[in-house]
């Protein structure tokens, strides 16, 4: 039988590592032009580009050039992209998740553990 505070617990941190994708915004980029297009992507820049025939392709931008862009191991001439969707923190997101992290943790610690365990020590009165 499963012990009901561990699975409780268990589903807690299911939650909250799903939830961790929420600390990042989507922001779409469509340009006439390839010079347009690069002044708005930036090396560092977690990207998704649709290329014109529909594939996709996501990458880590590590150089923007009069060609295209580059990841690791890939190149994307801007005439070949359809549209590009940059990935981008959330700090606010990323602050209400690590609130909720660290009291989920407090809790985890604290909640129905019995004297002599990690985090609540046994207090002779």
């Amino acid at each position: 039988m499963v012990d009901n505070q561990f699975f409780t617990r268990f589903v807690l941190y299911v939650v909250l590592l799903t939830f961790m994708t929420a600390c990042s915004t989507a922001r779409p980029l469509m340009a006439a032009d390839s010079r347009s297009l690069g002044n708005q992507i930036a090396v560092g820049d977690k990207i998704d580009v649709e290329r014109k025939d529909g594939s996709h392709v996501k990458f880590k931008v590590t150089g923007v050039l009069a060609d295209g862009l580059h990841g690791d191991k890939v190149h994307v001439p801007f005439a070949d992209v359809g549209q590009v969707t940059v990935y981008e923190p959330n700090g606010t997101a990323l602050i209400v998740f690590l609130v909720m992290a660290g009291a989920a943790a407090l809790w985890m610690i604290s909640d129905g553990v019995e004297c002599g365990n990690f985090g609540n020590p046994c207090l002779d009165d």
